[in-house]
């Protein structure tokens, strides 16, 4: 399943999106920001990505605290990203379980970078806010509902305490170190010396987050200048690539921070070659049932994700009792 707004590039095995072009995607405050959702995956439970480009200068207004049922992970490519009292620079994310209350914050006004951000909802279920506090009506909630309409969610509503449009326990799992505290988990591309090795000149975390069946597999990798990010591969479920920093290659086509690709199920994609100043990617794998990887003859990577998924399935099989539970 895929969906998204706006104007895509389409190919035959897979399609092409980027933060900087962004006709057809949701407006705020005359433009300032504009926001878009890809959704794949699972029909029901799959995961949502959300884009979102602030212009510089722009004023983000206040975000009284709230929560959300489903697990998340957020990441800042240009500007800050503000969860008072933290502060997230480009390169550094968070991972937070679903029900915990995210912290509020004050008005944000962004500098001359402006903000490119993604944040992607473990489980579409989750996606509804649930105030910590009282939210007033205003003219961009009203917008979120229109969201919420186009892209199925129950009863069209941004807002939501009802169980039934929630996900269920917290399932986030991850090879990265240290673990969650307090429901949240903070890391940086910065730290990529300390991930995992998993091919020449290539380093990644892999997480886990969402339905314990149904989820997303989520792969942070740093790839060295002119390094081979990925050779030729196909997986049974949409692969998302988005470019955190640096650029890379695939056929004739240069990818470059913010661009987006995402391969069809069961579609090839041919070798990904980082460029001089290397390449730090998030790839998402809309539905780790069908992850299904194959790749070039002789090459473990990136076989080797369906090992590392069944390692943390088992981990998060092992866990006594669920991290979270409905409210």
């Amino acid at each position: 399943m895929f969906r998204t707004r706006g104007t895509p590039e389409t190919f035959e095995e897979h399609i092409d999106m980027s933060i900087r072009s962004t006709e057809g995607w949701y407006q705020f405050k005359g433009g300032a920001f504009v926001f878009n959702l890809i959704m794949v995956g699972d029909e029901a439970a799959g995961p949502i990505v959300s884009l979102l480009n602030a212009a510089p200068g722009s004023t983000l207004p206040v975000s009284p605290a709230h929560a959300h049922a489903s697990d998340s992970f957020r990441v800042a490519l240009k500007g800050h990203i503000h969860m008072d009292p933290d502060v997230y620079g480009p390169g550094e994310f968070r991972f937070q379980e679903g029900w915990r209350v995210y912290p509020g914050h004050g008005d944000v006004t962004y500098g001359d970078e402006g903000q490119w951000e993604i944040v992607i909802m473990g489980d579409s279920r989750g996606q509804k806010m649930r105030p910590a506090v009282e939210f007033h009506p205003n003219p961009e909630n009203e917008l979120l509902k229109h969201i919420a309409a186009d892209f199925g969610m129950a009863g069209g509503d941004i807002f939501s305490d009802d169980p039934a449009h929630g996900a269920g326990p917290s399932a986030i799992v991850t090879t990265l170190a240290p673990r969650l505290r307090m429901g949240k988990l903070t890391g940086s591309y910065a730290d990529a010396a300390n991930w995992q090795a998993v091919a020449p000149g290539v380093r990644a975390a892999i997480s886990l987050m969402g339905d314990p069946a149904l989820g997303p597999v989520l792969v942070c990798t740093d790839v060295e200048p002119n390094g081979c990010a990925m050779p030729r591969a196909r997986f049974g479920t949409e692969l998302v690539r988005i470019v955190i920093a640096g650029s890379y290659r695939i056929g004739d086509r240069v990818y470059r921070q913010g661009d987006l690709r995402i391969q069809q199920p069961g579609a090839w994609c041919e070798e990904v070659h980082a460029l001089d100043e290397g390449v730090r990617e998030l790839i998402v794998l809309g539905d780790r049932r069908h992850i299904d990887a194959q790749a070039a003859p002789g090459t473990d990577w990136p076989v080797s994700i369906v090992t590392h998924a069944a390692a943390l399935l088992k981990a998060l099989a092992d866990r006594p009792t669920p991290s979270r539970v409905a409210a």
